[in-house]
């Protein structure tokens, strides 16, 4: 019986190898379906209406062929959005194609290992899934990278032979993307550097030590002028300051291999088993590239560093050095880097003693990620439509293209005061749609990096027409919140809450909207601050938000009956907890959220990078109406509103 098995499995072995199409075939189909799925959950927004707006030379092809598809398919609406966005797909066929005709046919036995073994590796990696459905340029820069490696490997020892290729490869780069045509320019500089006899090789690095003593202390003038006249639509008065170092920065690299590795939803410190295949395989890709530099076989140092210098030049110097305004670099900027994961691998596959069980447990992290990347939501307009109500419904936001796309009603900008005014005068029900958190938080520079200015004016916008309504009687009916989405509906005269929600920012970015306990909805939360008072009904739902995490005084003040009661914070030693989700009076933890781990280069808060379990208390003192003061100035009270105005 297991002669027989062997048999039939050397024949499965036999027949794959003779049609290895079925594999390239197979794998490309699988991953179609897969991102197909994935595509249709995921909302059209953000930097997609850039990429459908604007033809760009940058990520020309990219643009060309968006221009192809408006014309066969119309403007983009949400029942076609999705037929947009595979144009990923064709960028991805052309992919595998290539691979395929490498692996098959050419005579580079190297070569021919590398494009199976990347392959497989592009088959279960999330993140190349995840690119090829959003409506951006960043699988043609995948493609145009793996294509561009390839070639290199191939014809490295034939440089001088190719130089007019490799010169013509160069500028044609500038219609992909400005980090290629770094690379590339890096590595001929490199190529023609060791060419030159050592004596040229030391005039070159004294001219260039020359260059950078004029050029560093006049680098702000300089950043100044090229931004200016590079992105003169964007020119306003801003301060001169750099971005600076932070840790972050320094974890930065990292961060952007994590996010090749198991794509830009699942972050790190979230999933144990995640975290050690990262560590254990990173410690691998180090030794591989040790090995690379070390040998001299087809990939030699030059081919590398060209491949290394652009990540560390961009985020250890130009990100730090960056103005106000400027782009701060992410992963899909340096897309350039991710072929180098795989063909890494495959050097730790080939040549470490436990190279094999590194990559099996590599390809394990890729997997279980690709698994967890089908489970992710996303924010559902359809149930926002359905807070809102009537099609009638005037909405209010910051963006009104995309609430206009997804929505059937009639959308202003949340900054046209006048404007709203008089849609609140002539209304019965007011739709409040915000959907980016950096207008409704006060932000400084730092956090907020592309406006110096901050966020201050348009959260005042958001007070005023909090204000508006107030004074016009309108009351919360409904509410929805997914991060960073926040749509409450008010009615006029009506008898739901009188109270203004509070639209929670990044570190409650876990928390969705609405919930249910005990049978009541919760629709939002009510800020309340130092000296300010409330009346409830019996038992109510909250949470303690702290300035600090020991807090030894008393902070609310419950009245009840001309007796006054004061309770002090609940200890709490998670980290996360003891500054956002407390309690008093060890009252019953009533829900509990996930609240998964941060990883940002400018936002951050105690406890932001694990794991912590989020938590909304219910208050039962007492069994008849009472009130309640916040008496210190450290803390704020998040009262929960109920759908039907009252808080029971």
């Amino acid at each position: 019986m297991t002669n027989n098995f062997k048999i039939i499995f050397e024949k499965i072995i036999q027949y794959i190898k003779e049609n290895i199409w079925i594999v390239f075939v197979s794998l490309f189909i699988v991953q179609s379906l897969l991102a197909i799925r994935f595509g249709m959950k995921v909302p059209w927004g953000g930097d997609e209406w850039f990429s459908y707006k604007h033809f760009t030379i940058m990520a020309y092809p990219f643009s060309v062929l968006t221009s192809v598809i408006k014309g066969l398919v119309g403007e983009v609406n949400p029942q076609n959005y999705i037929i947009y966005r595979q144009q990923g797909l064709l960028w991805s066929l052309i992919v595998y194609l290539f691979l395929y005709k490498v692996h098959t046919r050419s005579k580079n036995t190297y070569l021919t290992e590398i494009a199976l073994f990347l392959t497989i590796f592009i088959s279960l990696n999330p993140y190349f899934l995840e690119t090829s459905q959003f409506f951006r340029y960043y699988q043609l820069y995948i493609a145009v990278s793996i294509v561009i490696t390839f070639g290199i490997i191939k014809y490295d020892e034939i440089y001088t032979q190719k130089r007019i290729w490799f010169l013509l490869l160069l500028f044609s780069s500038l219609l992909i993307h400005l980090f290629i045509f770094i690379q590339l320019s890096i590595y001929i500089a490199l190529k023609e550097l060791f060419r030159l006899s050592n004596k040229a090789i030391v005039k070159i690095i004294i001219i260039s030590i020359v260059g950078l003593m004029v050029i560093i202390p006049n680098l702000a003038n300089i950043l100044t002028w090229s931004y200016h006249s590079l992105f003169p639509m964007y020119e306003y008065d801003f301060p001169e300051i750099h971005r600076g170092y932070s840790l972050s920065t320094l974890l930065k690299p990292f961060i952007i291999i994590y996010t090749f590795m198991f794509s830009r939803k699942i972050h790190p410190f979230s999933f144990p088993f995640l975290d050690i295949c990262f560590i254990i395989a990173g410690l691998g890709i180090l030794y591989g590239i040790f090995i690379i530099i070390k040998e001299n076989g087809k990939l030699k140092t030059p081919l590398l560093f060209s491949v290394l210098s652009p990540l560390f030049i961009s985020i250890l110097i130009i990100e730090p050095i960056s103005l106000p305004m400027m782009t701060q670099i992410s992963p899909q900027h340096i897309i350039f880097l991710f072929p180098w994961l795989g063909i890494i691998m495959y050097e730790i596959w080939k040549k470490l003693f436990f190279g094999k069980i590194i990559s099996i447990l590599f390809f394990s992290g890729l997997i279980y990620a690709s698994i967890l990347q089908q489970k992710l939501e996303f924010v559902d307009w359809n149930k926002i439509q359905n807070v809102i109500g009537s099609e009638k419904t005037a909405v209010i936001s910051d963006a009104p293209g995309t609430c206009e796309f997804f929505l059937q009603n009639k959308v202003t900008w949340f900054q046209y005061t006048e404007k709203i005014e008089n849609i609140i005068n002539a209304s019965d029900t007011i739709s409040l749609t915000m959907t980016n958190w950096k207008n409704y938080q006060i932000i400084d520079s730092l956090q907020f990096w592309h406006n110096p200015k901050g966020s201050k004016d348009e959260y005042q916008s958001i007070k005023g027409i909090i204000k508006m309504l107030e004074n016009n009687k309108f009351s919360l009916i409904n509410g929805y919140s997914f991060f960073p989405i926040h749509s409450y509906t008010f009615a006029k005269d009506s008898d739901g809450a009188t109270l203004e929600p509070w639209f929670f920012d990044i570190k409650y970015r876990d928390l969705k909207l609405p919930i249910l306990i005990d049978n009541n909805q919760i629709i939002g939360f009510e800020k309340i601050e130092y000296g300010e008072q409330i009346e409830v009904d019996s038992s109510y739902y909250y949470f303690i938000q702290t300035i600090k995490p020991v807090i030894k005084s008393p902070v609310i003040q419950i009245t009840n009956n001309n007796t006054n009661s004061k309770y002090t914070l609940d200890d709490e030693s998670d980290t996360y907890r003891s500054n956002f989700c407390r309690s008093i009076n060890n009252d019953k933890i009533a829900y509990t959220f996930n609240k998964k781990p941060l990883v940002s280069n400018s936002m951050k808060y105690p406890g932001s990078i694990f794991n912590s379990e989020g938590r909304i208390f219910k208050c039962n003192i007492l069994k008849n109406k009472y009130s309640i003061k916040v008496i210190s100035n450290k803390i704020n009270l998040f009262v929960a509103i109920i759908n039907d105005s009252k808080i029971k």
